[in-house]
């Protein structure tokens, strides 16, 4: 047999056998697989069909209730529920009742649970996300929250069913939106949202915990982690850090004094107590950073920038009927410039309700003070600002049923600011001008000091001149630093007992807010007032202060000072006032416009006769007058200058 030559190619068709066996071998696999592919697609369709059959519907309800607390009254879902292709089930829409009140208290429009996959393949059902469309809730429900709790805490944690060889799982929880709201005459409803969280809960034989973590609107995280031990305390620990101050929800907003515009919060809180919360400690610490707020009784432009921080200890036994704050710690401004305030206190709720209540500053210098408040609490650059420190100390006690007889004891400590305040250059020293804000007439520009003729030095003055003043306005003028606290507690109580607001401020306040302060009724004039209170009482003696007072502050339409007040209403110096004339003159400086009728009508009436006498039997019982000088002056008619003489500088007749 002859060799095949081997330059003699080979037939292409000699391949073509293993080529037509392979080809069918490839279909006959395609085929297997697509029948196999065809027979799961069939099968998961079956099983989506099973899913979302009725039967299944009412057994996974009988699920949920065999599994939710029983201590509640009943969960009740609607009829919407599918199961879709990724194996996602909706559910909905539920609403969870009260036991006691019978009506609900819980409900959500539909819930979206996307299993955990994972868990599929070792055959087991567990959540990894659940998102729930508009929740309501509705505040107050703490006795159904606690039943919550109790039944949590309490239920078995082996020997169960389902999933009990599992101590922890992990899931997602989004709130879609969140509206929380309160029903009955003072009800609200207020949206929040969207929210998410990552969970994750463990269970052990002791107990059950949960850790979670919340992403809020404007990049706002808040952290949570509870502990439900039984035969031990609940312990619950709340963190929120770089919350946004314009995404808090209306329901917190609406209830603060004020309306925060701008700013960080954040802080973190740890409550330790029994699930009734009969007795319990809370400890927490709250920060704001470059806050702004705004109120119109504070401030007419929003105020901050705001640094404020707060830590604090509360302590209650219901049991006793009595709550402890052993300890408060208020920072105001940035360090190294803040204000300190340390605090604690304490109440007992049983009788009269005894309360206590102390706090002290740590000693601060005055600019710091100033640094530390927002610049539209601050008085202006036309004041000096001596670096000396004060301090402050307030202890307040008594029964809160019985305000009129609280307690108050407010000290401040300027003697170390005095000494330097006194060696710091001030104008008002020596001779000023003033100008007065809000006269009625022509502008006017007023000297105090020699260059004026009306002006009265305060050791010319009788002393029944200025003391009719002092016992009429600011009885305590000469022994406070600036503040008469135990008249602005009666203030206080008298608002809240009558409803009726009085001013409590000293002639040293006054005479603040005449120099540097326009009228405006709000808080941050009142805080200024108080910085410049607190100036004006270290740097200037308190006979230049009265001296001050007395000659600028506003008598009539367009007159300033006692001596064009006692020229002008009597025809006399101010140095040869009688002592009726002189209480006269006083009792008119809270309201020298609207009494300016007397002199109009050339008398006055008997409602004033009697605040005259009053102020005499003051000056009777200080020992300013004696028993004949006061039965003198009660007797004395007050004869106002005749109109048609003139009375120099000052309105001539009365204003429109």
């Amino acid at each position: 047999m002859a060799a095949p030559d081997p330059n003699e190619s080979a037939s292409p068709l000699d391949g073509a056998p293993r080529l037509r066996r392979a080809r069918r071998l490839l279909v006959r696999l395609l085929a297997v697989l697509g029948v196999g592919l065809g027979l799961c697609v069939a099968a998961y369709v079956a099983l989506l069909v099973f899913l979302n059959s009725d039967f299944v519907h009412q057994e996974v309800l009988s699920q949920i209730h065999e599994r939710l607390p029983e201590s509640l009254a009943h969960f009740e879902f609607g009829d919407t529920y599918g199961v879709d292709w990724l194996g996602r089930v909706r559910l909905g829409p539920l609403k969870v009742s009260s036991a006691s009140k019978g009506r609900p208290f819980a409900s959500v429009e539909e819930i979206f649970v996307r299993p955990s996959y994972t868990a599929l393949l070792h055959g087991k059902a567990r959540p990894a996300r659940i998102v729930l469309r508009r929740v309501q809730l509705e505040t107050g429900s703490r006795d159904d929250i606690k039943r919550l709790v109790d039944r949590l805490r309490d239920r078995p944690t082996s020997g169960g069913k389902r999933g009990d060889d599992e101590t922890s799982s992990s899931v997602a929880l989004v709130f879609e939106e969140l509206v929380l709201g309160r029903t009955g005459p003072k009800g609200f409803e207020t949206a929040y949202g969207p929210l998410s969280a990552d969970l994750r809960y463990s269970r052990e034989p002791t107990g059950r915990s949960v850790k979670g973590r919340a992403f809020l609107p404007g990049d706002g995280t808040a952290g949570l982690e509870a502990s439900l031990s039984k035969g031990a305390p609940v312990t619950l620990t709340l963190e929120a850090d770089d919350l946004k101050a314009v995404t808090l929800p209306d329901f917190i907003t609406s209830r603060l004094p004020v309306r925060m515009e701008r700013g960080t919060l954040g802080g973190k809180l740890r409550i330790e107590a029994p699930t009734d919360f009969t007795t319990g400690t809370a400890e927490g610490n709250l920060f704001l950073r470059g806050g702004f707020v705004r109120n119109e009784r504070l401030s007419a432009e929003p105020v901050g920038p705001l640094d404020l921080s707060v830590e604090t200890t509360l302590r209650w036994n219901r049991a006793k009927q009595k709550a402890e704050l052993p300890r408060l710690r208020l920072s105001l401004g940035k360090e190294p410039s803040a204000l300190h305030v340390l605090a604690d206190a304490d109440v007992s709720f049983v009788g009269d309700r005894p309360f206590r209540f102390d706090a002290h500053t740590e000693p601060l210098a005055y600019p710091k003070l100033l640094a530390a408040l927002p610049p539209q609490l601050v008085p202006g650059p036309e004041i000096p600002r001596p670096d000396g420190p004060l301090s402050a100390t307030a202890k307040l006690s008594g029964d809160l049923k019985k305000p009129q007889e609280w307690k108050v004891d407010v000290k401040l400590d300027l003697a170390a600011f005095k000494k330097v305040a006194r060696d710091t250059p001030f104008y008002l020293a020596g001779p000023f001008q003033y100008e007065p804000q809000e006269s009625v007439g022509p502008p006017r520009k007023i000297w105090v000091g020699d260059k004026n003729p009306d002006f009265i030095p305060f050791d010319q003055l009788p002393e029944y001149v200025y003391r009719a003043v002092t016992c009429s306005e600011d009885r305590f003028f000469f022994s406070h630093q600036g503040f008469d606290f135990v008249e602005m507690k009666e203030s206080f109580v008298e608002a809240a007992e009558k409803k009726r607001l009085r001013g409590a401020s000293t002639m040293s306040q006054q005479l603040a807010k005449n120099l540097f302060l326009s009228r405006e009724r709000t808080f941050s004039r009142k805080a200024k007032e108080a910085l410049l209170t607190v100036l004006l009482e270290s740097a200037l003696s308190k006979q230049r202060l009265f001296e001050i007072y007395l000659n600028i502050i506003e008598w009539g339409p367009n007159l300033y000072g006692i001596g064009e007040a006692a020229r002008f209403y009597f025809g006399v110096d101010a140095r040869h006032l009688t002592v009726k004339q002189a209480v006269y003159l006083a009792t008119i400086i809270p309201s020298p416009i609207r009494t300016y009728v007397f002199f109009d009508k050339g008398a006055i009436n008997d409602v004033w006769e009697e605040r005259i006498r009053t102020v005499l039997g003051r000056m009777r019982d200080d020992g300013v007058i004696t028993e004949e000088q006061y039965a003198q002056a009660e007797a004395e008619p007050l004869l106002f200058r005749p109109k048609d003489e003139g009375g120099g500088q000052g309105a001539p007749s009365a204003p429109p």
